[in-house]
């Protein structure tokens, strides 16, 4: 292979790697906060393709300019895919932040959270920082970086995305990321049942009892000694389901 043929296709094939890698720096959890600074990321997504340069084959070059941007496109749209599989996971937190905000009466106590990007909930803050550093402390971001690698070979560099496909595992991760966090806060949600029956039922038996004044104390205390109990098993179950996930989606 003449010179003049190798560093066109070379720097092509670093190109779609680049372009991959780029859409997945985007919105993984961990890189896409924006304490993260842009080069960075950029930076990562760079090295990362350099060490896959010679591991993942390169598809020829497309001779149409328009073949290219959308192959091109195809290579973000895939790597955005990545990146949400474990975005969602992570946005069950937040779920199941809020859903412990409601129950303990804090839920106008907001802050900015860095995960998010936005003003969320106090218990949401909490706990995505939390699984984030249990996502860095167990080395669980090796396997969003491994289901990168395996990407290559579900959907090699050059083919259509499957969009059908894509869409409908978009659509799972989505329903289980919903029920990770309802599973998070499944404790809270029967502590505020009870709770709030039997301050019913007190306030029915003693109509001259100022129950307000009774209730939001004792909902906070009640609230945080389940949050204490339960925050082990939750994060538990993250890591579980993070794990799981990931790991489904480099057999399919």
């Amino acid at each position: 292979m003449s010179l003049a043929t190798f560093l066109p296709q070379q720097t092509f094939h670093y190109v779609f790697l680049l372009a991959r890698l780029g859409g997945l720096v985007l919105v993984l959890p961990g890189l896409s906060e924006n304490a993260v600074s842009v080069r960075a990321r950029i930076a990562f997504a760079a090295l990362f393709a350099a060490v896959l340069l010679p591991v993942i084959e390169a598809p020829k070059l497309p001779e149409s300019p328009s073949v290219l941007l959308f192959l091109l496109a195809g290579e973000i749209f895939i790597g955005l895919f990545l990146g949400l599989l474990a975005k969602f996971i992570v946005t069950g937190l937040d779920t199941a932040g809020m859903i412990l905000g409601m129950q303990t009466g804090l839920s106008n106590a907001v802050l900015f959270n860095p995960a998010a990007s936005a003003q969320t909930g106090l218990f949401s803050v909490f706990l995505m920082m939390m699984g984030l550093a249990v996502i860095f402390a167990t080395n669980m971001h090796h396997l969003a970086l491994a289901a990168v690698v395996q990407s290559y070979t579900l959907m090699p560099m050059g083919m259509s995305v499957p969009a059908g496909d894509i869409s409908d595992y978009l659509v799972h991760i989505v329903s289980v990321s919903f029920a990770l966090g309802v599973q998070i806060a499944a404790p809270l949600l029967v502590i505020g049942l009870v709770f709030n029956v039997g301050m019913g039922m007190l306030a029915r038996l003693m109509p001259q009892l100022q129950i307000f004044f009774i209730a939001t104390p004792a909902q906070l205390i009640l609230g945080f000694l389940a949050v204490m109990m339960a925050i082990e098993a939750g994060m538990q179950l993250f890591s579980a389901t993070y794990q799981q996930e990931l790991q489904n989606f480099m057999q399919v």
